[in-house]
């Protein structure tokens, strides 16, 4: 308990970074050095890690008997900080239009989306970005074929030699609370078999299109530029 400035008490919200999972041994935060917190730069250290103060980003250490992250325990600080966030770099819509992440492992060691996904589950994915205002909509969005996913990623895994260059686009990420993700580039993937059925924005995808049907996200090499987003919004081809 603390004392306000009238003498009364009040329960101290309060943590310390030194609680933090997040504070590394030379003092610098991950979460700024994995640029989840794009506020302060990469190699941003508190200083003060053992005065109470209160931080959007804090995750508990394991044996902490409250684990409320921090967006939980101050959600009115990390909502003004994603909102500051969206109008400085537009938006992860607008950072990463073409990207589509999937969770791929969790401390834990429980099993993932994404191992499941590689397992065969799953036919279809629907992946959007909310709009950065108040209204209930999607900015973008796209759908997916996972069967197509899943061939690409078992061609790209028979590629060998020293020389072999990796086509698909691919990184791991931590989300800083003890899960991970892998984030895809759409638009590094092949034309067969097509990956994307239909998209919010096909125009951000038209420059795949080189006439060339190995080059081709949509398999739409030869279809003319009017019948274009009828083919986008229909779904995918028939399969033989």
């Amino acid at each position: 308990m603390s004392l306000d400035l009238t003498g009364e008490a009040f329960a101290d919200d309060r943590i310390r970074c030194l609680d933090c999972r997040e504070l590394r041994r030379n003092g610098d935060c991950l979460a700024a050095r994995e640029r989840r917190r794009l506020d302060v730069s990469e190699y941003y250290g508190h200083g003060a890690t053992d005065v109470p103060w209160r931080c959007e980003f804090f995750v508990a250490k394991p044996d902490a008997a409250d684990q409320r992250s921090g967006a939980e325990r101050y959600p009115d600080l990390y909502a003004e900080y994603e909102t500051k966030q969206a109008e400085r770099n537009g938006g992860y819509a607008d950072r990463w239009p073409t990207q589509f992440t999937i969770r791929s492992a969790r401390d834990t060691g429980a099993r993932t989306e994404l191992a499941k996904i590689v397992d065969g589950f799953g036919d279809w994915m629907f992946y959007g970005h909310a709009a950065d205002d108040a209204t209930p909509a999607l900015a973008r969005w796209m759908l997916l074929d996972l069967h197509a996913w899943r061939a690409h990623l078992i061609r790209e895994g028979q590629k060998t030699g020293p020389y072999v260059e990796r086509r698909i686009r691919r990184e791991m990420r931590s989300n800083g609370d003890g899960t991970h993700f892998a984030a895809f580039d759409a638009k590094s993937f092949l034309g067969e078999p097509p990956l994307i059925v239909a998209c919010s924005h096909p125009e951000d995808m038209r420059e795949r299109i080189s006439g060339a049907p190995e080059d081709d996200l949509f398999g739409l090499a030869n279809i003319e530029p009017a019948e274009f987003d009828t083919r986008l919004w229909h779904g995918p081809r028939t399969q033989p």
